[in-house]
């Protein structure tokens, strides 16, 4: 998710046009999803063990819930830009799940039974539309374990390995340049984009084991967008911006290719990436904080999401009877992940994982009493 710094949207649409215009002010939140189509509707068990008869739910719901328990759980998602990766959470969930026995697991997979939930990551690299998109995704875990004898941690990696293809290596936690070392990983990983995951101080002489995940995500727009002067935006929407030293960035849009939904409390739009199954998800709500905490949060989105993915399938479906486009105006935003760096465990407990934190039970993991997770650093960007 990205946030701006407060809250207010404006829009125009001319009357009687074929033409519209959109401005996206700087001074509402930015809510953006990069889903996949057929990413948004894999389901996972939330029912595990205990749980009880519940529903099977789609994961981009429970990826929502995740967004809302970051909103509510960190005073910096009040009023700064925050991201979150609920890819790869859920990829490192995983590798925890499968090592969790008794209350501990029970408690995690009444959340997402993460081991029936697809979680690859889709090649979009072409599509039958384009041979070239230009965009890449790169997603990869890796375990680093303790050289303390622990046969069923080398069971536990050597399964990983076979269902996953979860990398394994053993490291002395206690010895200089181990933080380096792993960085090393995701620097590779991500293309130089994030070049520190973690630090030397994360890690004690007793550190049993740790999971690295990495995911890379790189895609350019169906077309691209260019810089604006303020003033010109300004006059062109009939008003003075809110914020004069932003940057903006502008483009037409073919209404084929978009899709808006302009009336009630939640605007939103999606706008496609250089395949035109992945785009990105705005939302742009009345009353962020009414909006955020309302319980059916999660629901909203999935119903928002769905209901644009009708409109612009039906849009494909009827070429010549969407004609037009849209100049669309946005806030030119950056957020690197060294600011964006936060312990996802307080979200986790939010939403009900406590355990793993506390006294977890990890004996399909390990041998060793007493263990659980320390933290879980997040640094999306």
């Amino acid at each position: 998710m990205v946030r701006s710094r407060s809250l207010g949207t404006s829009s125009f649409t001319a009357p009687g046009s074929k033409r519209m215009k959109l401005f996206v002010s700087r001074r509402f939140l930015f809510l953006c999803s990069f889903v996949a189509a057929p990413w948004v509707l894999r389901t996972a068990e939330a029912a595990g063990p205990g749980a009880g008869d519940l529903p099977d739910l789609p994961i981009a719901t429970v990826s929502s819930a995740l967004h809302q328990a970051v909103a509510l759980s960190y005073i910096d998602a009040k009023n700064a830009n925050m991201l979150v990766s609920p890819l790869s959470v859920w990829r490192s969930l995983r590798l925890l799940e499968d090592g969790a026995s008794g209350s501990t697991l029970t408690e995690m997979v009444s959340l997402l039974d993460l081991s029936s939930a697809d979680l690859d990551v889709d090649d979009v690299s072409s599509s039958p539309y384009v041979e070239d998109t230009g965009i890449t995704v790169d997603a990869a875990e890796r375990v680093y374990k303790s050289p303390v004898q622990d046969p069923t941690l080398e069971q536990y990696c050597l399964a990983e390995e076979a269902k996953f293809h979860t990398e394994h290596e053993t490291v002395d936690f206690g010895g200089p340049g181990v933080a380096e070392h792993m960085n090393s990983f995701v620097r590779s990983l991500t293309k130089n984009t994030l070049k520190y995951a973690v630090s030397p101080s994360s890690f004690y002489p007793d550190t049993r084991l740790t999971v690295i995940n990495g995911l890379f995500f790189d895609a350019p727009w169906g077309l691209p967008f260019r810089l604006s002067d303020s003033s010109e935006i300004g006059s062109d929407f009939g008003g003075g911006l809110p914020d004069e030293n932003c940057q903006y960035m502008e483009r037409a849009i073919s209404r084929f290719e978009t899709e808006f939904i302009l009336e009630g409390p939640v605007l939103a739009m999606r706008l496609p990436f250089s395949h035109r199954d992945l785009a990105m998800y705005i939302f742009m709500p009345e009353n962020l904080q009414a909006f955020e905490a309302d319980p059916s949060f999660p629901q909203m989105i999935d119903d928002l999401v769905e209901q644009m993915h009708q409109g612009i399938y039906e849009r494909w479906q009827n070429p010549d009877q969407n004609k037009g486009s849209v100049r669309l105006v946005l806030p030119r935003f950056v957020i690197r992940p060294h600011v964006n760096s936060y312990d996802l465990s307080v979200a986790l407990k939010a939403m009900g994982v406590n355990e793993l934190f506390d006294e977890a039970d990890l004996s399909q993991m390990t041998d060793a009493a007493g263990i659980r997770v320390d933290s879980f650093p997040h640094s999306p960007g």
